[in-house]
């Protein structure tokens, strides 16, 4: 492998950053338009965050030539306190999966909340309903405390929490030197093809269900919900494209490491340049590409429930209330517009 990064590997890195940098300036504007510390509002508020720290991180390493913090383009294997050089791969490999942390709370945030949400619709709880249950408690000789339903945001950073500290395991297993900086990428692949995995099933899961739930809301209600149908296929045909080909390509670098480790029975590999070039390529092109979309998604999408009751009321309230709650609507129908009775629980 040539240690030196090449006018093409340079060039690629270039385009890379720029277009992280891109995303980074779309998803802040939209984060700083739908701020929200409270409600829902807090849910939309974080999506654009996540993606905001996915492509700031993303373009920084990009931009921070290779020489600087890991000495070659093509990673060495390296052992801590041991190897010369081995703190700057150590950063840079901080980096890359702080970054892949971020993408991914992309998609387990839109997870938690539509999981959330379908509770809610499965078990509706109303104020009848609430009173009659403190009534029962008050009279009951032995009460017993209600279960508080977990909401979205502390199912997601609950999750979150979860894949930070496996995470931080490789660091720590590097540190201790247990193994090298190789067997690192190693467990980062197998860490995020799982969690691909994981991901692609629960998205098509619920997203099947809130789906039918939509399509049965706006059939009772005489009410078209296939501007917010559309959206949620959209953008789990997004997400799941982009699973598929993270897997794949993490299978392919993993597999790759193995093979070597098992012709050379040496854990001190390296990986040619072709197939290291290759998997920085898919990788973070296939990241662009759907950030992008979940961008484009998100603002071109709009919801047309109103245009569908034009005439049933005096049209000159309809534009003074839609100028009204403009802002306000928007942000409930950025990942699910699905009203419930007592809001979204955070």
């Amino acid at each position: 492998s040539n240690p030196m990064e090449t006018h093409q590997q340079l060039t690629q890195d270039l385009i890379l950053a720029i277009a992280y940098l891109l995303i980074t300036c779309f998803s802040l504007w939209r984060t700083i338009i739908y701020f929200s510390p409270k409600g829902g509002g807090k849910v939309i508020t974080l999506f654009y965050t996540t993606i905001t720290l996915t492509a700031i991180i993303r373009s920084i390493w990009f931009f921070i030539p290779s020489n600087v913090l890991e000495g070659t383009y093509v990673p060495i294997p390296v052992i801590a306190f041991e190897s010369n050089g081995w703190m700057g791969i150590m950063i840079s490999e901080i980096m890359c999966a702080f970054g892949s942390l971020c993408l991914y709370a992309v998609f387990l945030l839109i997870v938690c909340y539509w999981a959330h949400m379908l509770q809610k619709v499965g078990h509706p709880t109303s104020p009848e309903t609430s009173y009659l249950l403190d009534k029962r408690q008050a009279v009951a000789r032995h009460p017993r405390t209600g279960r508080r339903r977990r909401g979205p945001m502390e199912t997601f950073a609950l999750t979150m929490l979860f894949l930070f500290c496996v995470q931080s395991l490789n660091i720590v297993l590097f540190l201790c030197r247990v193994y090298n900086s190789e067997a690192m990428i190693l467990y980062d692949a197998v860490l995020f093809a799982l969690t691909s995995v994981a991901t692609l099933i629960a998205m098509t899961m619920f997203s099947s269900k809130i789906r039918v739930v939509l399509t049965t809301i706006g059939v009772i209600n005489a009410n078209s919900t296939r501007p917010q149908v559309r959206r949620i296929l959209a953008i789990t045909v997004a997400a799941n494209m982009f699973f598929v080909m993270r897997l794949v390509i993490e299978l392919f670098i993993a597999i790759l490491l193995i093979v070597l480790w098992t012709e050379q029975r040496s854990f001190f590999v390296m990986v040619s340049d072709k197939y290291w070039n290759n998997y920085i390529f898919f990788k973070h092109w296939s990241e662009v590409l759907v950030l992008s979309l979940e961008l484009l998604i998100s603002t071109a999408i709009k919801s047309s429930q109103s245009s569908n009751t034009e005439g049933t009321q005096d049209r000159a309230v309809q534009r003074k209330a839609r100028r009204k709650n403009k802002k306000r609507t928007l942000q409930e129908s950025e990942l699910l517009p699905l009203k419930s009775d007592g809001g979204v629980d955070v």
